[in-house]
């Protein structure tokens, strides 16, 4: 037993569970935590029995990632992920590839039925592609509102 400070001039060797008591301080420059097995199901478990993780200043708590004041930003389950945060990005957004996408500067496509049942300002020219359904009444606000037809061809 030793119940003092210990100095070790190489490498400690442990056959069995090591437990600390205190903190572990590494003082190599660029020290490692390094796992070498090889054989069954090789993996490396950090895990608090009663709290969380901080790596730097990034938080674990069981299946959630965020940071000291905010440990839930990110909340994982199979095939799922929750953002409570704000999302920001300064690249492009893209659902299921194609579905919905929203580039860099802003402009928007939808490939599926967008639905909106709030007020919608539109600021500037609406183009429609296919045939516009009115269910209740047009209005025009300008006092020089017209309705213009341009097509160049009767049908």
């Amino acid at each position: 037993d030793v119940t003092g400070a210990a100095t070790l001039s190489s490498t400690l060797s442990v056959a069995g569970v090591a437990t600390m008591k205190d903190d572990i301080v590494m003082e190599e420059t660029a020290a490692s935590l390094t796992h070498t097995a090889s054989s069954g199901t090789p993996g490396l478990t950090i895990k608090s029995t009663f709290g969380f993780v901080d790596v730097e200043s990034v938080r674990f708590t069981d299946a959630k990632i965020g940071v000291n004041g905010d440990p839930d930003l990110l909340s994982l389950a199979s095939g799922a992920l929750t953002v409570t945060g704000t999302l920001d990005t300064t690249a492009d957004i893209r659902v299921a590839t194609n579905k919905f996408t929203v580039d860099a500067s802003g402009n928007t496509a939808v490939e599926g039925t967008l639905g909106v049942t709030g007020v919608t300002t539109l600021s500037n020219t609406v183009t429609i592609a296919q045939d516009a359904t009115l269910q209740a009444n047009l209005k025009l606000e300008s006092e020089t509102a017209a309705i213009t037809h341009t097509a160049t061809t009767g049908g």
